[in-house]
């Protein structure tokens, strides 16, 4: 702990008070007064003690500057104690201010008042402003700024309530604590009562909304949905719109799932003159990577070396998950070179592109660079936190701490491409002990059933998930040409050219099985006839957008689709025969790696 001096402090301001003749730290004593823990007894002589004497003979020889200007003097002092976070710093000054006459001035008494709040002694801060002779707006609006530092929503409220005046500064400390900490309902309410007392909200008051716009939850189902029109009306309604406006609203787009949103804002943001940040490049970027939007992807990445930000890491680090989630990984490579130095979360992002494509050795080499290099920090720390639990808080570590759930559900995986319902029993109990929710792993077990024809198993599996809420999402493919994005979903018949999809994919069907293509209507989860079984399996999403990318590129063009579920066995064996037959290499992303289809073979070596 620091033991601080006021006049040490004063030495190192003075130069700022007004230009002195001589050095004013030769007629100052270093006096260092540390807080009593108990009261001090009176001396038993009349005569003043020597430190204090020293104190007056300081305080007397500070008065001069004291007096020529107090605000400015106290104010710097003031200043220091709050970098430094010295409590008895700020009460030797509280003395000082009251024996030297000051404590009648509002603006010194708010400096002060404002040291306390920032330092974090709401205690003192709350006896000074009890006692203070003249308080005002400001002095109500540090306190409010104090107990919002320090969590006291309830307390700030209270003196934000029985203020009699306040200004747009208070109201931005209310809403900024407000949304600050999830109260963005209540933020926003504020909000709207500020604009109906006819306040005009500035850009201080811009981030706090939208931040409680982009923050708004579906509190029914616990996940981040968002009220972000909200966000778009205050928008049109604020006198000032600037890049971060637009920011809180692309980024609040963004991390709600709205990736098309975040695009749509960010066109609107260029359309509106504004130059996009690094923020605005992430949170886009990102997006492109969640709709697997290559061409849009690579329009923005020109943008960004135009602004310039394309070399900065974590704008690389977006463009190389994008690209990789685009199934193009050498433009992963490509845009991870960009980095001008070695950055961790770049790297990071490259590791986790070569494992999403099955690249394990190429993995391993950078991680083994990474380690050599010495940016393997967290590995590190994760070792020393699982040695803790073992050999301090004596914890019997379990397979989860040594493993994940994406193990498990891969063996669940492996289970029903092998047809063994009985282990996929068992593995499926491993997922769902340790997330019950997981909607894949229901259906993968329930398929594994369905292939043993244990139709009383698959009755029960949608029995748990009846009772558990857990709803069956829905298998999504979609291939983007031409800067459009096509979207097929089985039963879906909204596509414009579903007719002639459907006739070319039995003429393929028919070519496939005339190479060995057998359906595996097993897989089918529901107990029909052949016919409708096999019907149902060639009308899977990815199936529909392999035919459509067919149909509209040319001979030779690299298909790439996404899918947001597992790809199924029966679909990852036709898939195989088409890039034979069509000569086209197929990249299919599904929601655990991808795949890379040519001449009849697939990267992951039918493993997935």
């Amino acid at each position: 702990m620091h033991n601080y001096s006021i006049f040490s402090v004063y030495r190192k301001y003075s130069s700022h008070l007004r230009p002195l003749g001589y050095s004013i730290s030769q007629h100052i004593p270093t006096l260092v007064v540390s807080p009593p823990q108990t009261p001090p007894k009176r001396p038993p002589s009349s005569q003043p003690s020597a430190p204090k004497a020293a104190s007056k003979q300081a305080l007397e020889a500070v008065r001069p500057e004291i007096w020529s200007d107090p605000r400015l003097f106290f104010s710097l002092l003031l200043k220091s104690c709050i970098q430094t976070q010295s409590l008895s710093l700020t009460q030797q000054l509280h003395s000082l201010i009251v024996t030297s006459g000051c404590a009648m001035d509002k603006s010194v008494t708010n400096y002060l008042l404002n040291a306390y709040a920032k330092i974090g002694d709401l205690r003192f801060a709350v006896k000074l402003f009890d006692v203070m002779p003249r308080r005002n707006v400001m002095s109500c609006n540090i306190l409010i700024g104090g107990f919002v530092q320090n969590g006291d929503l309830e307390s700030a409220r209270q003196v934000f309530d029985e203020m009699p005046d306040q200004n747009v500064v208070t109201w931005n400390v209310m809403v900024m604590g407000l949304t600050q900490f999830k109260f963005n309902e209540e933020g926003l309410s504020l909000f709207s009562q500020m604009r109906s007392l006819g306040f005009m909200p500035d850009v201080f008051t811009l981030g706090s909304v939208f931040r409680g716009c982009a923050g708004l939850k579906d509190l029914s189902s616990g996940r981040q949905s968002g009220s972000l029109g909200e966000g778009e009306k205050v928008i049109k309604a604020m006198p000032i719109t600037n890049v971060v406006a637009y920011n809180t609203l692309i980024v609040g787009r963004a991390q709600n799932g709205f990736s098309e949103g975040a695009l749509d804002q960010y066109n609107k943001l260029k359309m509106a003159g504004f130059t996009p940040g690094k923020i605005t490049f992430v949170s886009v970027i990102s997006s492109c990577s969640e709709l697997a939007t290559l061409g849009q992807g690579q329009q923005i990445h020109a943008e960004a070396v135009k602004t310039g930000y394309s070399r900065v890491a974590s704008v690389i680090s977006s463009l190389v998950s994008m690209y990789s989630r685009c199934g193009c990984l050498n433009d992963s490579v490509n845009a991870s070179s960009e980095s001008e130095e070695a950055d961790v979360v770049v790297w990071s992002s490259m590791i986790a592109a070569y494992g999403f494509h099955g690249k394990g050795k190429e993995a391993i080499e950078l991680f083994n660079r990474m380690d050599q290099e010495g940016h393997c920090g967290l590995k590190d720390k994760g070792i020393e936190i699982f040695e803790m639990m073992v050999e301090k808080y004596k914890l019997d570590p379990r397979l989860e701490h040594y493993t994940c759930i994406p193990l498990w559900k891969t063996l669940l995986s492996a289970c029903n491409i092998h047809k063994n319902a009985d282990m996929a029993k068992r593995m499926a109990e491993e997922v769902l002990r340790l997330d019950p929710h997981d909607s894949a792993s229901y259906v993968l077990l329930s398929s594994t059933q369905a292939s043993a024809k244990r139709w009383k198993d698959v009755s029960e599996v949608r029995k748990a998930m009846r009772e558990r809420r857990v709803k069956k999402e829905p298998g999504i493919s979609w291939f983007e040409v031409k800067n459009q994005v096509h979207q097929f979903c089985i039963g879906d018949e909204s596509h414009p050219q579903l007719m002639e999809i459907d006739l070319y994919l039995k003429e393929l069907t028919w070519e496939m099985k005339l190479r060995g293509y057998v359906p595996d209507t097993g897989s089918v989860l529901h107990d029909m006839d052949a016919e409708e079984k096999e019907y149902n399996l060639a009308h899977h999403s990815e199936k529909l957008a392999i035919a459509f990318a067919l149909m509209n590129t040319p001979e030779g063009f690299p298909i790439r689709v996404m899918k947001n579920l597992r790809v199924c066995g029966d679909c990852h064996e036709a898939i195989k025969h088409i890039s034979e037959i069509k000569n086209r290499e197929i990249v299919l992303r599904d929601a655990s790696r991808f795949h890379h289809f040519k001449i009849g073979t697939c990267s992951c070596g039918d493993y997935w």
